[in-house]
């Protein structure tokens, strides 16, 4: 106690570093209202602890649980250098407009590390901006905004980063959580966002939180899994967070033009089949079952099409060869002599029949011929 009868002291926190500020007068233990609040007023009171000060925080809110009893002080004004909290500038003991949801919070020694998570989206890419502070999560104001930030928050977490986007708006939903920061200046070349400039006070107002969607639904990629090369392969795509496959119905060669041509890939004779040749899709889903490209498109996603989204199409995958040789192989098997058997062709990989539709002796005669046998 003071000769004044006044001592300090911090509750509900997770260490003796940081609670909720509460103040003795005349015999009871009350609080301190967060009015035009700043860090100041956290530097006196740890000094006065005997914690650490430099880099001390003061927060309002009730997420180190409301207090009880009276509320002693509101609108405290500290220059820092106060030894007590009665030294500095405040209204009349006991005289507020205030409740406990607006108690004073301080953390002495706050870590300089900033964990970051994205909350209320419907995948793992996007959400509300949440960050660790003070042993609670909270949110980010919407101050100052660019995608920046969403660069930075977006590879901090390994998460795709290159077509990221930020909003505000609250359009992953809001919480109670306490606002922590007034919006971030992210260069964007950071690793983490406790190395971007941001504000040092705590809001007062702050109606719009940010919200960040690392990979934004009109995002799609495409590569070819299965094939012997590079330039080949069952076509993937990759939609919401997921690898899926493209079913092989209604499909024509423009879309291989589109795809290859994305890819960086030859594509003036690919080819588009379908069958499964380079293998199923095992658990991947089916993104689409129609698609209509006119061959100028610059990406798949340009392209005429049915909705995303999983379609019946177990046997019957899509793929692409950008680069198809324009050698076939052809053989006889299971026939008694070297000239005679089934007619089998060489394509992507694997030996292959023939159907008889439209047949006639001229097709015996080419593949004779081709073969070094009489004809």
């Amino acid at each position: 106690m003071t000769i004044l009868d006044i001592a300090v002291r911090l509750r509900g926190g997770a260490n003796k570093y940081q609670g909720r500020l509460e103040v003795y007068k005349s015999g009871k233990w009350g609080t301190v209202c967060g009015n035009n609040l700043n860090d100041k007023l956290a530097a006196v009171v740890c000094r006065s602890l005997g914690f650490p000060w430099n880099t001390s925080e003061a927060y309002k809110g009730s997420f180190y649980g409301e207090g009880v009893g009276p509320l002693w002080l509101d609108d405290v004004q500290c220059l820092g250098s106060e030894t007590r909290i009665d030294e500095c500038r405040h209204k009349a003991w006991g005289s507020n407009k205030c409740n406990h949801g607006m108690d004073v919070l301080i953390n002495c020694l706050p870590s300089e590390d900033i964990p970051v998570r994205l909350v209320g989206g419907a995948t793992e890419f996007e959400g509300r901006l949440e960050v660790y502070k003070s042993g609670i999560w909270g949110r980010v104001c919407d101050n100052n905004l660019n995608d920046k930030l969403a660069v930075v928050v977006c590879r901090s977490l390994g998460l795709p980063w290159n077509f990221t986007e930020i909003y505000s708006n609250n359009v992953y939903g809001d919480s109670s959580a306490p606002t922590w920061f007034d919006g971030f200046n992210c260069v964007g070349s950071e690793t983490r966002v406790e190395e971007c400039r941001r504000n040092a006070t705590v809001p007062e107002q702050c109606g719009k939180r940010v919200s960040i969607n690392c990979l934004p639904s009109n995002y799609t990629d495409v590569r070819l899994v299965g094939g012997g090369n590079k330039h080949e392969g069952r076509l993937e795509v990759y939609k919401f967070g997921r690898w899926g496959v493209l079913c092989g119905n209604n499909v024509n060669n423009k879309v291989a033009t589109v795809v290859c041509r994305s890819l960086g890939l030859p594509w003036n004779t690919s080819e588009v089949y379908n069958g499964n040749v380079y293998g199923q899709r095992g658990s991947s889903p089916v993104w689409l079952d129609v698609v209509n490209c006119d061959g100028s498109e610059n990406g798949i996603d340009e392209c005429s099409k049915s909705s995303w989204g999983s379609k019946n199409c177990w046997n019957n995958v899509l793929s692409i060869n950008c680069l198809p040789s324009n050698d076939t192989t052809v053989r006889l098997v299971g026939g008694a002599t070297e000239y005679e058997g089934r007619l089998e062709v060489y394509k992507l990989g694997g030996w292959r029949t023939v159907c008889d539709s439209f047949l006639n002796d001229k097709l015996a005669a080419v593949v004779c011929r081709s073969l070094g046998f009489p004809w």
